[in-house]
């Protein structure tokens, strides 16, 4: 047998031939930083057949977790097996160096996870026949996040730094000088190593423009001029901003790689959104103060698609996780919350309340996080991604502001 044959069994954990335990050879294997060790031992006797069991992890973090502390929960099945006499071995690829011995355990928990690391959980089930279910997997990254803003401090006005504070108040710092960076949507990249942002107000008006930053403030690149905040692409690798005609109400959509090496105009239009699946931007297409209409064109410039027709004001907010609807703000002086299909079909008004702005989705994709000063003053309202279960989270005026952190159990807001 070929070491590279025996390699890529090893890899998968022998989802064939593990029992118990026991492999056919003995190997070693690195897999994301961690070393899963499997012993040697014998062949089973026990009769391979197509009646395997399956396994399913039902709960645990998912793409990226701010918890240090977390429990992974899986649940197995089969056609003769009762489910309660299923076994389970199971490994945290990024932790372990080995599978756990095969027990009735449906449940793991980890405290000692450490930040910045990439995690990959992997759980198998066994009948009492001694079949095996192929293996269930689930990647998480753990990053406890910094909470990004803007800061004057004692600065006179129009001269804003971003910054960056961790969520217990610890370790400020100040990323940039000079005059005003805006930071109203100023985002992490996906993977929070980069920040894009607006500077707008610059001692020089040959400053202003979008910008990307390493997430300590450092090699900051200014990529194009634009007139307002730039979308990350899913993949971290792009951005689209828009940029305003001089001395003329037409706007351009623009596509530039996060070096500012390529760039491209796309469409006319302002404000875009790239979809989470990265085949769409959704985007405003200027007509005329306060009546602009939503429109989603793919990113090689087809497919352009009206997505209202209200002669309102319309803005995206937000698309959800499986980018299967938007999320969007239409109005002006009484503008509330609205959802649609991502084909502009079935357009529902998600807040009802008037005067409101700013709606932005969980990581969970479950609530909505939306501002109004229906009441005279500024406050922040959550609700269920339907429109359902409305609740106020603060009775302090003028707040400004809000944003999930990136497991979606906090909201930061000034």
């Amino acid at each position: 047998m070929g070491i590279s044959f025996q390699l890529k069994r090893a890899l998968n954990v022998s989802k064939k031939y593990i029992r118990r335990g026991t492999l056919p050879f003995l190997a070693s294997v690195f897999i994301l930083g961690s070393s899963l060790s499997c012993g040697g031992g014998k062949k089973p006797t026990t009769p391979i057949t197509n009646q395997n069991p399956t396994v399913e992890i039902k709960d645990g973090p998912e793409k990226i977790t701010s918890d240090y502390d977390i429990e992974l929960k899986w649940k197995g099945e089969d056609d003769k097996t009762p489910t309660d006499s299923l076994e389970y071995s199971y490994a945290l690829a990024g932790r372990d160096t080995t599978w756990s011995d095969f027990s009735s355990a449906t449940s793991a928990t980890y405290s000692d996870l450490k930040e910045d690391n990439n995690y990959t959980f992997k759980v198998q089930t066994e009948d009492l026949e001694g079949n095996l279910s192929e293996i269930a997997e689930r990647y998480f990254l753990v990053h406890r996040g910094k909470i990004l803003y803007s800061s004057s401090g004692n600065n006179p006005v129009f001269t804003v730094s971003l910054c960056t504070i961790n969520p217990d108040g610890s370790d400020k710092q100040q990323l940039t000088t000079g005059r005003f960076f805006y930071a109203e949507g100023t985002t992490w990249s996906p993977d929070g190593s980069k920040i894009g942002l607006w500077r707008t107000w610059a001692e020089n008006e040959e400053d202003e423009g979008v910008y990307v930053m390493n997430s300590d403030g450092s090699n900051v690149t200014r990529i194009d001029s634009a007139n307002g905040s730039p979308s990350w692409s899913p993949d971290g690798k792009q951005l689209a901003y828009f940029k305003k005609k001089a001395d003329e109400y037409v706007f351009t959509i623009w596509i530039a790689s996060i070096d500012g090496s390529e760039k491209k105009p796309l469409c006319s239009g302002l404000a875009p959104k790239y979809s989470p699946d990265g085949n769409w931007i959704a985007f405003t297409n200027y007509d005329s103060f306060f009546t602009n209409d939503l429109y989603k064109i793919k990113l090689d410039g087809g497919g352009l698609t009206r997505l209202t027709d209200n002669s309102l004001d319309n803005w995206v907010n937000f698309w959800s996780l499986n980018s299967e609807w938007i999320g969007y703000y239409s109005g002006f002086e009484s503008s509330d919350l609205y959802r649609m299909n991502s084909d502009g079909t079935n357009q529902i008004n998600l807040t009802n309340m008037g005067h409101v702005g700013g709606g932005k989705l969980s990581p969970k994709g479950d609530k909505v996080l939306f501002g109004s000063d229906i009441s005279g003053v500024g406050k922040f309202y959550l609700a269920n991604s339907d429109g359902s279960g409305v609740i106020e989270l603060n009775n302090s005026a003028n707040m400004m502001g809000g944003s999930f952190s990136p497991d979606g159990n906090w909201i930061a807001f000034n």
